[in-house]
Parts: C-alpha cells; sequence; structure tokens
C-alpha cells in the first residue's frame, strides 16, 4: 500500500509575509533572516522581489529584494548571501541600481547576529 505524505506547508524556497506582494525567492538562509528581520522592522512598509530591469537595450537579471521604508526605497543587500558576478554584470548591475534609484542597504553577518532581533527571528 502506498501511503503519501500530505504537502509541505509552503515551499521552502520562498519568504511570505503580510509586507510581501508576492512569494520571495530566499534559497540562501542568510537571505532568509534578513527578510524575516526586515519583516519585524516597524520602519519597512513593504518588501518586493525585482527580477530584471531594462538598461538602454539589454535586460538585466537583478533578482533582489527592494525594501521601502518612510525614508525611500533600498535594494537588500545580504553580504553572506551576494550573488557572484563576473565585471560585466556587475556593471549592468551598478548601472540599473542607479537608473533605478535603488541604494543598498547592507546587511552583514554580524548584523544577522545581533541581539535582540536574532532572538525574535
Amino acid at each position: 500500500m502506498l501511503v503519501r505524505k500530505p504537502p509541505a506547508a509552503g515551499h521552502p524556497d520562498f519568504f511570505v509575509s503580510a509586507k510581501t506582494k508576492s512569494p520571495i525567492p530566499a534559497r540562501h538562509p542568510a537571505l532568509r533572516q534578513a527578510l524575516v528581520r526586515a519583516s519585524l522592522d516597524p520602519a519597512v512598509r513593504s518588501i518586493s522581489h525585482l527580477p530584471s530591469a531594462h538598461v538602454g537595450p539589454a535586460t538585466v537579471e537583478l533578482d533582489i529584494v527592494v525594501v521601502e521604508r518612510g525614508d525611500g526605497r533600498f535594494h537588500l543587500d545580504v553580504a553572506p548571501a551576494r550573488r557572484i558576478r563576473d565585471v560585466d554584470d556587475e556593471g549592468r548591475f551598478q548601472i540599473a541600481m542607479i537608473q533605478l534609484g535603488l541604494p543598498p542597504l547592507v546587511v552583514t553577518a554580524e548584523d544577522l547576529r545581533a541581539e535582540p532581533m536574532r532572538a525574535n527571528c
């Protein structure tokens, strides 16, 4: 007799909270933890995912998280989860960030280990 397991609640590679408009890809544990922290932060109004943008005639793959706070919109730059890009891709990425007006909101490994947020996450 074949017994099937019930489907797992949610998908482990996606993050969802009350501040997200749609599921956000979060394959790296540090990114997931930063998303939990951003979701708990009262200054954060919304969290979204931006897969790509147009820079000139080309489409640039971004795969970034955009955090909207009272002081503006930022791309969530989680240091331990940064993507490795070649020089050309990094240049296009930086141009896209400037054109979109999304400065980095850097989160380091030390930030993720800081209390009391670590215990709350």
